[in-house]
């Protein structure tokens, strides 16, 4: 059903966008009250795409460095360059008592922007690191919470033994997978569900022991199949006997498994490109995909869980209940807007980055955890921290008296109830997931008014450097001192190393070696996965 239209704006890249009688509805009921009074959410000045670009210019998902903690001294894993302008502690040491955020506190001043004090305040408190919690033998991990014998693996949750895997909830053993729950033995799987000892696959549920599938449910022994349900023992769609099944498949397997793989890719894009992803089990659904046991939801993609959800997305663990233009979530929230990255039990949260753990009434903060609650701009408070306005102590009477005040200055200088800027992110252009999806040069970056990291990670070194076009095609015939050596990749020329997990894993399953470095496997991954 088509939304009334009220109002049609010109967003500042010119494109049109609509404000629609629901759009009111849901600002109306998402406006906060402060000391007794309600404070209306205006409608957007951006258009939606623009306003999830402004959110993902604020997270750093999987690029990470060496550098110096600022605390200690010592070396660590950080998504922060050295060189990058922001005072990095470890984040087990962020983590603890042994400092205090509120020693970094300001007075607001009144005579100066908002966003610019907001700046000075980010560069002067400590960040994290990274972004993990509950982690065992998984250093080169970002966003990730109970995880354990994981590398470059980020976004994950509750899962061990994954390789080059993003947007993973309770999983094991699985190699260059996005965006799959509840699966084990799996590689090059994208929106798995339930599924077991798969390859190549996209968007199937409740399969095992399979390759090349797409769009398939209840499905074990099927090879190159799309849109089936509850078969076994199939070719090209074609149902056979157990015995012919394992015949056929075994003249099959005497391909090269890269002329296997991109046939079945020119097949994909011929049967599924600009198809929209199904929604699953819900009500309620409108220009929205992979929508699944929820109700109520707009304009969104990837919901799990949830309900009365508008321009939002990736919400992987349920449940959310009323959030707009909202970006990443895990566990339990209610009433978010403009954030992104808002984790465990979270009510009330607006124009605000990574906080989570029991955090209510937060407004334009950042990094705020643990039992805080009623935090005006601010960073890095935890533990209980509240009633702060820009990490500076007040009472809930004083609190409560200077905030209308700031809301009305920041009113006149046309700051109140936008979204941080990019040019202030903790993340340059390069390091943000804006660089993934939107790529662009530095010079484009940098006339668009985006930061840039300047940094050049140095060389790793190893024994020699192979081109991914001399590798045996046999994963037989790698050697074990493969793991010292450096792989040119074939597209991006980028070298890249082979981890001894990760070659197990290879010969477990009769694989080959990849030929494309992990960032282009993860960006080819993307081209696949249809409006993120």
């Amino acid at each position: 059903m088509s939304e009334k239209i009220i109002e049609t704006k010109v967003c500042k890249c010119w494109e049109k966008f609509d404000i629609t009688e629901l759009d009111i509805e849901f600002l109306d009921k998402l406006s906060p009250i402060i000391a007794n009074q309600k404070f209306q959410l205006p409608t957007p000045v951006l258009c939606p795409e623009c306003r999830k670009f402004q959110r993902l210019a604020w997270r750093n998902e999987k690029k990470i460095y060496k550098r110096k903690c600022d605390y200690s001294g010592k070396d660590i894993i950080a998504i922060f360059p050295p060189n990058s302008p922001y005072k990095i502690f470890e984040d087990k040491v962020w983590d603890t008592d042994s400092w205090d955020a509120k020693n970094y506190g300001k007075d607001f001043d009144f005579s100066r922007p908002f966003f610019e004090q907001f700046s000075e305040l980010l560069k002067e408190t400590p960040l994290p690191s990274r972004w993990v919690r509950f982690t065992e033998n998984s250093d080169y991990c970002n966003a990730s919470t109970s995880i354990k014998d994981c590398y470059l693996s980020f976004s994950v949750n509750s899962s061990s033994n994954l390789l080059y895997c993003v947007d993973v909830v309770r999983c094991n053993s699985c190699v260059d997978c996005f965006w799959i729950v509840d699966s084990e033995n799996c590689y090059e799987s994208i929106l798995a569900s339930n599924c077991y000892n798969l390859e190549y696959t996209y968007d199937t549920r409740d399969c095992r022991d399979s390759q090349f599938l797409l769009s398939c449910e209840n499905c074990q022994n099927c090879y190159w199949c799309f849109d089936l349900k509850d078969k076994k023992y199939c070719i090209y769609n074609l149902e056979y006997t157990e015995e012919i099944y394992n015949k056929k498949l075994k003249e099959l397997m005497q391909l090269w498994v890269q002329k296997r793989k991109s046939g079945f890719e020119e097949f994909y894009k011929w049967k599924y490109i600009k198809q929209p992803l199904r929604n699953i089990w819900s009500e309620n659904i409108t220009d929205s995909e992979q929508v699944i046991n929820s109700e109520n939801v707009s304009h969104s993609r990837h919901v799990l869980w949830s309900q009365n959800i508008r321009y939002s997305q990736k919400m992987q663990v349920p449940p959310v209940n009323l959030a707009m233009d909202y970006t990443w979530f895990w566990n339990n929230a209610e009433k978010i807007y403009y954030s992104q990255q808002i984790w465990n039990n979270a009510s009330s949260i607006y124009f605000s980055v990574g906080t989570f753990n029991d955090v209510s009434n937060i407004y334009y903060s950042a990094h705020c955890r643990n039992w805080a609650n009623n935090l005006f701009w601010c960073v890095s408070l935890k533990s209980g921290e509240s009633y702060c306005i820009l990490n500076k102590q007040y009472t809930k009477e004083e609190y409560e008296e200077i905030v209308p005040k700031i809301i009305e200055y920041m009113k006149k200088t046309l700051e109140w109830w936008e979204f941080f800027p990019a040019t202030i992110s903790t993340y340059w252009y390069d390091d943000s997931v804006c660089q993934i999806l939107k790529p662009i040069t530095k010079d484009e970056a940098i006339a668009l008014w985006f930061s840039w990291s300047w940094y050049e990670a140095p060389f790793p070194k190893v024994d020699k450097i192979i081109p991914a076009s001399k590798l045996p095609e046999d994963i037989k015939d790698i050697p074990d001192d493969i793991l010292n050596w450096a792989i040119e990749c074939e597209v991006t020329k980028k070298p890249f190393r082979i981890v001894k997990p990760e070659l197990e894993f290879y010969r477990k399953h009769s694989l080959p070696i990849p030929e494309r470095h992990p960032d282009q496997r993860y960006t080819d991954r993307l081209k696949r996965y249809i409006n993120y």
